[in-house]
């Protein structure tokens, strides 16, 4: 060691050492084991880097120059690879970026960013190429992707990356003056695509501004996620803008660092330092400045930058805008809003939100982004939110470690004085306790969390009619499945839920029950079965048919990558990558499929990329395709699985060459080109050959076999030739060769009968294998090929279908369509809204398509009914009047005018809505049906003058009985539950008992002064109600026929019915208004406005839960009757419509209106 310098020389000769580790190197040396002044050195070294240097004089710039010279340095002209670079476009201590055009295998535009010299080192390579991989398996449509990397001629690395013309979030948002619910909405989709990066196992570690650019796509605002995973690729970021310290390797930016990364280790930062940058990037989205104020940032040194992002505690949002300024002029301008109420607008469930996403201690944080984001979503749509204000003892908690010396002696003060009053408190709190006030009021408040739960409730079904009316089926069916009960809750569902949910179920199922990315799926061979593997390493199998989930296997902690059944289905062998490995695989499983144990594994001592998983015929043995890196030859290796020893035992291998997109193994086959042979159909029983093409003196590539294994197609770069795969016999071949375009896949349909053909630019060819002449090939008309590639195309089962599942050139999911195959005619386009990174799988009756990725898995119906979930009936040729449902809803009956309908009474079948039996049921148009309770019988009213009750058989359409006793037309009739007895209204302003049994009339009931509209029992049947004309509603004492109780209304009162618990009672009037009193008391309880003038019918559910109303408008509309919230309108009928009934169990909503229609609303089938 030499003589000892002096600070400043040592920081001086440190200063014109530009090697890292010869700095390094020369700090051990020079600064020894002092580690105060080693410290004060770095720091200043640290402080240096960031020193604008554009004032220096010549010299120095040319010795910079001369190095550079030395070492090579590209620039516009120059030719990397594929890509020549245009333009510098960008420029930091990292590396330069170039606006480049790529020639090959596309022509497009990219940014290339160049390593600077210096930054090549070997780690540093190897760090860089195995971030490369990892950020090559993202894609996100807000996440600007890597599409290529390598070395310059001077072994420089480069990332050739999307390009991304778009500006700063933050500037975006100012310069179109969004709102704030629109800038939450952008920065939800900011969200989900570091979610996505965090799932793939990449932490970002420098959110800003900068690295979120938004540009327009087909005019609509597009956020780009930029620069992902470059810092800790290429190791510490030495850029003018990046706070750096060459001994700690921290890299970030110091408004938007965490606290736990301006500490002095970086193995303690996690996917919570991501969310505590993008809580910083939502604070200025909603205030215009960042937590920390930047101006004072900027100039703190650096130990004070550290002390104020770990301790400084910044007012919440909603502070930071209530004192006026002509900065919050602008900032509301920018916004949108108004100045004296933006402040309020951002105060309370935001101010929560934001500052939850800021807290200095990771664990208060929110667990992951896709958290952060569910949490604003539920804030737009007006859910209760997860983030809550901080309690009073977190806060004391914080004062207390700022002020732990007075509030020591405080507390020991304290202590004492409530040592001496402790026991008297606690004795006058037993004396002052009052069971009866207390049971009272948690009564109250169990009936106030009752009526909240149910106002929520109906609020989000509300939400879920309105994204079904858009369109959003995923959404919906994301509410809905929010509202089943949980954990032993009480089932608030009832006819609007299950309507709801069987209308969003028609086309297309939601698979819940795991979060995360359903990474790989498979069937099993009977399609009863299906088999997903998520990101976090787990396998679910689930029934097709219902979706209930058979098993959870564990046994992988990385994402699935691969999933294989046996032929019988008895076994499922699965693999799964790791990320810090390369996406590679050391471990391949094999379950028992029935108990979901682990029956072998099969593990290698080192990672390789495993692309290739199958059972053989027997299902004894398992055969692997892998490789140890990208484009080597691949080792096929076949393995008995039951051996006597237990454990897989290697009988074969083969090595083939290496084949892009493969497709080698269906079935019971094999097919690939070995290193010194033809191509090759192997057996998987014994990876012996079958047949080759040596005698064909053609040399043909890109195997691919049918769905089943029963076809082989392969191309000789002239030709597509099929083989039967059994046996070699050749099937046909097709000519594929185009001067202009180059062939992409090629895949043949399961029953040999159609060959796809992909070309590139994107053109896909069906040919008609059976077909002889130019009618052969038909293309398929897709929607704008020339920006969009072909994914995956997949033929169904029966060869009808074919699937195209597509990806946007700049990155991301595109539309997944199916087609006839045989007139080549668009059959579907996936209907949902949501759709990342999917893959399709067609399930064994090919009614349905299965798609996995990003948004879990869901089955797309292509048979099923897109019609709602109404069934119209054959109807009446006349007005219909009356529906009822017998006793067993076994039948509907509904009944006409008289006019033009020759059968007046019908009786339907409600499983299959056919007409079981009709009859004429005479003069005047039948204005009420009820059904007895034994459901033998059918009373009938008529609106003649003759004041006629009719009682009809109801398995023969004979009448039974006529009850005379009105004096003019009956407008209405109602039987008694558990009882022969009904009851009857009509013009003469009467209301009269009947004996069911003999006719007999048992009682008038007169008080009503103009004609009775409807009477109803109660369900306890004790209490008979009849609505009037006369503006009333009369509740009589069947046993005696006294008035109970007088209800009034200023105008006609149309109709009336009892909640089915007797509680309450509902009538609607002429205006439309929809009365709610306490049966018991008679007190109005609320008046809902129901839009419709006139209504003239109302049912309640069985359950309660749903008030059906409708009148003259048509449409039938549904209430939550407990709170009055209006939960959804039934559109169908085109005329007022004039009857209501709901069936016994609750499932079926039946409907009759003017045009004669009859119509079944079903919730359940």
């Amino acid at each position: 060691m030499g003589p000892i310098k002096n600070l400043d020389e040592i920081f001086c000769d440190a200063l014109q050492i530009a090697d890292p580790r010869a700095r390094t190197a020369y700090l051990d040396d020079a600064c020894g084991r002092d580690t105060e002044r080693r410290l004060r050195v770095e720091r200043l070294l640290a402080a240096e880097s960031l020193v604008d240097r554009r004032f220096l004089e010549t010299p120095a710039v040319l010795a910079n120059f001369a190095q550079h010279l030395a070492m090579g340095v590209e620039g516009p002209g120059s030719v990397i690879g594929p890509y020549r670079l245009l333009e510098q476009i960008g420029e930091g201590g990292m590396g330069t970026i170039y606006l480049a055009e790529q020639s090959q295998p596309l022509r497009r535009r990219v940014a290339l960013k160049i390593i600077k010299p210096g930054m090549d080192s070997r780690q540093v390579i190897v760090r860089f190429e195995a971030e490369r991989q990892a950020l090559a398996m993202m894609d996100h449509p807000n996440i600007a992707r890597v599409h290529d990397g390598g070395t310059t001629d001077s072994g420089r690395p480069y990332f050739a990356m999307e390009l991304v013309q778009g500006i700063p979030i933050t500037d975006y948002c100012d310069k179109h003056r969004l709102s704030i619910r629109e800038r939450l909405d952008l920065f939800i989709r900011v969200c989900r695509a570091v979610q996505h990066a965090h799932q793939k196992g990449i932490i970002h570690r420098d959110l800003k501004p900068s690295n979120v650019l938004v540009t327009r796509i087909d005019n609509v605002a597009v956020p780009k996620v930029i620069d992902f995973g470059i810092a800790k690729a290429t190791g510490p970021a030495l850029t003018d803008k990046t706070l750096v310290t060459g001994f700690t390797q921290l890299v970030g930016t110091p408004l938007y660092m965490s606290p736990e990364q301006v500490e002095f280790s970086g193995i303690d930062i996690d996917t919570r330092s991501d969310i505590y940058a993008l809580g910083v990037l939502l604070y200025e989205l909603l205030t215009g400045t960042t937590p920390i104020d930047r101006d004072t940032l900027g100039k703190a040194p650096y130990d004070e930058v550290r002390r104020l992002v770990r301790e400084h505690e910044p007012p919440s949002p909603s502070t930071r805008l209530v004192t006026p300024s002509t900065t919050l002029l602008a900032v509301s301008a920018n916004r949108q809003a108004d100045p004296r109420k933006l402040g309020q607008t951002v105060r309370g469930e935001l101010d929560w939100i934001v500052m939850k996403a800021l807290e200095k201690d990771r664990r208060r944080r929110y667990e992951t982004v896709g958290a952060f984001a569910a949490d604003m979503e539920r804030y737009l749509t007006d859910q209760p939110i997860e983030a809550s204000p901080p309690s009073t003892w977190y806060w004391f908690t914080k004062y207390a470690r700022r002020n732990r010396a007075a509030l020591t002696t405080t507390a020991l003060v304290a202590l004492a004085l409530i040592a001496g009053t402790a026991v008297s408190t606690w004795q006058a709190i037993r004396a002052t306790r009052a069971e009866k006030r207390t049971a009272a009021a948690l009564a109250v408040a169990e009936r106030q969390r009752s009526l909240a739960h149910r106002h929520l409730y109906t609020s989000q079904l509300r939400q879920a009619a309105e994204a079904l009316n858009r369109g959003q089926v995923e959404r919906v069916q994301e509410i809905l499945n929010s509202l089943r009960p949980q954990d032993g809750a009480t089932d608030s569902r009832g006819f609007a839920w299950h309507y709801l949910w069987r209308l969003a179920r028609r086309e297309i199922e939601l698979y819940d029950g795991h979060e995360g990315y359903a990474s790989a799926l498979v069937l099993s061979p009977d399609g009863r079965v299906f088999a997903a593997g998520y990101s976090d390493g787990t396998i679910m199998l689930r029934d097709v048919a219902t979706g209930r989930i058979r098993l959870r296997l564990k046994g992988h902690e990385h994402e699935i990558s691969m999933l294989a059944f046996s032929g019988n289905g008895s076994l499922l062998g699965s693999t799964a990558q790791n990320p810090t490995m390369g996406l590679r695989q050391r471990k391949v499983l094999v379950w028992d499929v029935a108990t979901g144990k682990p029956l072998a594994k099969l593990e290698s001592t080192e990672a390789r990329s495993l692309l290739n998983l199958a059972f053989s015929r027997s299902g004894r043995r398992l055969i692997t395709g892998w490789v140890k890196a990208w484009g080597e030859p691949i080792h096929f290796e076949l393995f008995d699985l039951f051996t006597k020893s237990g454990r897989p035992l290697l009988i074969r291998s083969q090595i083939v060459r290496w084949e892009d997109d493969n497709h080698f193994l269906e079935g019971p086959y094999l097919a690939a080109r070995p290193l010194d042979g033809p191509l090759t159909v192997f057996d998987t029983e014994t990876l012996k050959p079958l047949w080759s093409t040596a005698d064909r003196h053609r040399e043909f590539a890109w195997p691919s076999f049918s769905a089943g294994g029963q076809w082989l197609e392969a191309e000789d770069g002239r030709d597509a030739v099929i083989w039967e795969a059994a046996t070699g016999r050749e099937r046909t071949r097709v000519p594929i060769a185009r001067p202009s375009q180059a062939v992409g896949h090629i895949l043949v349909s399961p029953d040999g009968r159609t060959l796809l053909i992909e070309h590139i630019p994107l053109r896909i060819s069906l040919f008609d294998l059976a077909a002889v002449g130019s009618n052969r090939e038909r293309d398929l008309a897709l929607r704008d090929p020339a920006h969009h590639l072909l994914k995956q195309a997949a033929f169904s089962p029966d060869g009808t279908r074919v699937a195209i599942n597509t990806k946007h050139d700049g990155g991301g999911q595109g539309p997944v369509t199916v087609w006839n195959t045989a007139t080549g005619h668009l059959l579907g386009t996936y209907p949902g809204q949501r759709l990342f990174n999917a893959r399709i799988s067609f399930s064994p009756d090919s009614r349905s398509l299965l798609l996995n990725g990003d948004s879990g898995i869901q089955r797309w119906w292509l048979e099923r009914p897109k019609n709602s979930s109404s069934k119209s009936l054959a109807g009446h040729t006349d007005e219909a009047w009356a529906a009822v449902f017998s006793p067993r809803d076994n039948m509907l009956a509904t009944g006409s005018d008289d006019t033009d309908d020759d059968w007046t009474i019908r009786l339907w079948d409600t499983a299959t809505g056919q007409l079981q039996l009709g009859w004429n049921g005479g003069e005047g148009t039948v204005s009420s049906l009820a059904f007895a309770p034994d459901g033998a019988t059918l009373a009938s009213t008529h609106l003649d003058e003759s004041g006629d009750i009719r009682l009809w058989e109801t398995a023969k359409g004979r009448l039974r009985q006529t009850l005379k006793g009105h004096s003019s037309k009956v407008r209405t009739v109602a039987f008694r539950a558990q009882s022969k007895m009904l009851a009857s209204g009509g013009d003469d302003a009467t209301v009269r008992l009947w004996s069911g049994a003999n006719g007999q009339l048992l009682m008038t009931l007169k008080g009503h002064t103009d004609k009775v509209r409807q009477v109803v029992f109660s369900p306890d049947g004790n209490t008979l109600a009849s609505a009037s004309n006369d503006g009333t509603v009369r509740l009589w004492e069947v046993t005696t026929g006294k008035i109970k109780r007088v209800l009034r209304n200023p105008i006609e009162v149309t109709a009336v019915d009892f909640a089915p618990d007797g509680a309450m009672l509902v009538a609607t009037d002429e205006l439309g208004t929809i009365l709610c009193w306490e049966a018991r008391t008679g007190s109005i309880i609320r008046r809902l406005h129901s839009g419709d003038r006139s209504p003239r019918s109302l049912a309640f559910s069985p359950d309660g839960r749903v008030l059906a109303t409708a009148g003259e408008a048509g449409s039938i509309r549904l209430w939550d009757p407990l709170t009055g919230q209006d939960l959804l309108s039934l559109e169908g009928h085109n005329a007022p419509t004039n009857a209501l009934a709901f069936s016994h169990d609750g499932r079926t909503l039946a409907s009759c209106s003017y045009d004669g229609a009859v119509r079944l609303w079903r919730s359940k089938e």
